[in-house]
């Protein structure tokens, strides 16, 4: 349910910023729901073959945006800000102010996904050995890459006037400072290539989706059919048919609602997505020490230590969530609905579970 939420969120955001984009390169004005029924057509196709394509297609993406984005950090970082490149803008003292709990909140949310090389289990060659490589590789590369960015914008706009600036038009504030420092080739490139980014995050969590209906589909959760693959691609097609169907439909009743699809798609969602997810994280941290307990293999630190550090972590995370998702969702009814819906999907997963553990049995 979270990464569907996700998708949606995701969905409302790319077709909007599509067509802020068309509009401030063509001055043609085109509804946001055009742009994401084409970006979710595309998606489609590119997840109903295997993954090698979708690979290829999001490897030249990330390519695109890290090299943009490094350029304009460099600049940033050797010509300085306004008020030069100073160190303050790492002063920890500043990590207290303003809504830490929101601030880590979003940090997390930046994360999401590194957990998507899991999923691909199936498809990747030696997985016992590349999977966890990929799994600690992306969280560390990503980490850099967004403190050294993160360093770089409050040298650029000055650490005195980031929050106010970030606070005063947040979608525009890098294609801003691209101005300033690369010129208007800059800004529009940075432009461009956020759409590309937002394309392959996309079409990441469409892949991801459909994955998990496949392997819902394959055990019993969901309908048989959906845990199939494609007899030439050996691809979960039928699962990826099902994605785009439910992004379609959540497409039409958000037009048919008359939500906006900035603040009311993408932060209703991904909101509630980011908690749904914490709270899959400490779930899972739970039951790899509940699992470890009858079945004593593996080393005391990756069967007991790291999963209750990881359990405690994410246990706090979720209060300082859930007690501040109304801030960021505009309102305690709006929060009480979405946690709402996260507690009857979680219901119904395990009712689904126990109903399949004991067929299992039965047969």
């Amino acid at each position: 349910m979270s990464y569907a939420m996700l998708f949606v969120a995701l969905v409302g955001y790319l077709g909007a910023s599509t067509a802020s984009a068309v509009e401030y390169f063509t001055g043609t004005v085109i509804p946001w729901w055009a742009w994401s029924t084409v970006s979710l057509f595309i998606t489609g196709v590119l997840a109903y073959r295997d993954i090698a394509l979708s690979t290829k297609v999001l490897g030249v993406s990330l390519v695109l945006e890290l090299a943009i984005m490094l350029v304009l950090d460099f600049v940033m970082v050797f010509r300085g800000g306004p008020q030069g490149t100073t160190p303050s803008a790492l002063n920890p003292l500043r990590f207290t102010e303003g809504t830490p709990s929101l601030g880590l909140m979003f940090a997390f949310f930046g994360f999401v996904g590194f957990e998507a090389t899991v999923i691909f289990r199936s498809e990747a060659r030696n997985p016992h050995r590349t999977i966890p490589r990929a799994t600690y590789v992306s969280i560390t590369a990503i980490g850099l890459f967004y403190a050294f960015s993160l360093f770089a914008v409050a040298v650029g706009t000055g650490p005195n006037s980031l929050v106010a600036k970030a606070t005063e038009n947040p979608q525009t504030l890098v294609t801003e400072l691209a101005w300033t420092f690369l010129g208007v080739f800059g800004q529009d490139a940075v432009q461009i290539l956020v759409l590309v980014s937002l394309f392959g995050c996309f079409l990441t969590f469409h892949n991801v989706l459909a994955r998990f209906t496949f392997n819902f589909g394959a055990a019993g959760l969901l309908p048989s059919a959906l845990g199939r693959a494609h007899p030439l691609h050996h691809a979960p097609s039928r699962a990826s048919l099902a994605v785009t169907a439910y992004c379609l439909l959540a497409i039409a009743g958000s037009v048919i609602l008359g939500l906006d699809p900035v603040l009311d798609l993408y932060t209703w969602f991904s909101g509630a997505a980011t908690l749904g997810i914490i709270v899959l994280m400490a779930l899972t941290s739970l039951a790899v020490i509940v699992f470890f307990r009858g079945h004593e293999r593996g080393s005391w630190l990756t069967t007991f230590i790291a999963p209750t550090v990881s359990l405690v972590a994410f246990g706090a995370l979720v209060f300082l969530v859930v007690k501040n998702l109304p801030l960021l969702v505009g309102g305690y009814g709006v929060a009480v609905a979405l946690i709402a819906v996260l507690a009857i999907a979680l219901a119904g997963g395990a009712a689904s579970s126990l109903v399949s553990r004991s067929s299992a049995r039965n047969l």
